[in-house]
């Protein structure tokens, strides 16, 4: 398969952000994703907009995060932070590393130190007037990383972008109407998840493919390449129940039926087959609200299928929902945190104040 990639380029800028003359355009590439960010910046200048390109090598993070004090990670860049400020829309043009394996045994204090750097970008999209799509872009690395097939997990990431984006948003639109008019959302599978979710008046957003000017009047300012899911800041008091994920993969380490009790929104450790270690230490190192109940997800891309561990596709898999913790300020939520993670749950029952949205992981016909 071979994308086109000036298509993808010319989509981001006029489609998906509609990026205006005059305005600065932060584009954020590795090493190996800068043509990318060449063809977004090329767009950009044709319309007379003003792009910017930063480049973050793998290794220049992997020694930034072995090689420095852990006191001087944790400092801000304030030249990091004017660009970021200057910025009314920012391009990502990854979502992972690389070589995600080169970080499982960095320590979750460094870690912490890095999303301490990077939160810029996340307190620049809470003051609003800045926009931001994050890209991803997958590598052989990355799959022998998740023990699957190069090929076909290539072929999957870009067939999940080129798909009926018409469809997409009036599936979105169904169940964000749904969503909008209810209170309460209860999730059960066969693994033993029981969890119920209350809503309040949070406003529901959609990522499917484009950020309106309707999306804009709601706040939404956030978009994932691939699209493809409805999703929501819950009421975190009003979250109960029982949770066990199928496969996280994050900071190169894998961690298998992680089960968390939910009480009052909190997110209380149970148990998990593997990596439970991993869950704490990253957690333990995380600032403010980093085990609230941060957002509810609904996956809706038709050309996923298949869970891997790589976060950006999985919580689009279409029948499944993903539950977050953490900082959720981007998306009409109150928690403030350096961490936001999204965990998926496979094949899952979701009744909306008793109306069946889905059955085993099968739309309800009327929202398929």
């Amino acid at each position: 398969m071979k994308p086109d990639f000036p298509a993808i380029a010319n989509k981001i800028v006029h489609e998906c952000l509609n990026i205006q003359k005059g305005e600065s355009v932060l584009i954020d590439v590795r090493e190996d994703t800068l043509f990318l960010g060449d063809l977004i910046a090329i767009e950009c200048k044709k319309i007379g907009a003003d792009p910017l390109i930063c480049a973050y090598s793998d290794e220049f993070v992997y020694r930034t995060l072995t090689e420095t004090d852990p006191q001087y990670l944790e400092i801000p860049s304030q030249i990091h932070r004017s660009v970021v400020e200057a910025a009314q829309v920012i391009i990502s043009c990854f979502m992972e590393r690389k070589d995600p394996a080169r970080s499982k045994d960095i320590s979750g204090k460094r870690l912490a130190g890095m999303r301490s750097y990077s939160k810029n970008r996340w307190n620049r999209l809470e003051k609003g007037g800045c926009r931001w799509v994050g890209i991803g872009f997958p590598t052989a690395e990355q799959a022998q990383h998740l023990g699957i097939d190069f090929d076909s997990f290539y072929r999957m990431f870009w067939s999940a972008v080129d798909i009926d984006y018409e469809k997409l948003g009036g599936q979105a639109a169904k169940i964000q109407r749904l969503l909008k008019d209810s209170q309460s959302v209860h999730i059960t599978n066969e693994k033993g998840t029981d969890l119920t979710i209350e809503l309040g008046d949070r406003p529901i957003f959609s990522d499917d493919g484009r950020i309106s000017s309707e999306d804009l009047k709601q706040g939404a300012v956030l978009l994932n390449i691939p699209s493809g899911e409805v999703f929501v800041a819950p009421l975190h008091h009003g979250t109960s129940g029982r949770v066990i994920f199928d496969l996280i993969i994050r900071e190169g380490k894998r961690i298998v039926d992680l089960e968390l009790d939910f009480r009052e929104g909190r997110a209380y450790p149970v148990r998990a087959k593997e990596g439970l270690e991993h869950y704490l230490d990253l957690v333990n190192h995380a600032s403010g609200d980093k085990d609230l109940i941060a957002e509810l997800g609904i996956g809706l891309n038709p050309r996923i299928t298949q869970m891997v561990g790589y976060t950006l596709t999985d919580e689009k898999i279409i029948g499944t929902v993903h539950i977050a913790i953490g900082n959720n300020k981007t998306m009409g939520g109150q928690n403030d945190s350096d961490l936001h993670w999204d965990m998926i749950v496979m094949k899952p029952t979701v009744v909306v104040d008793g109306v069946m949205l889905m059955e085993k992981g099968r739309f309800a016909e009327e929202y398929s």
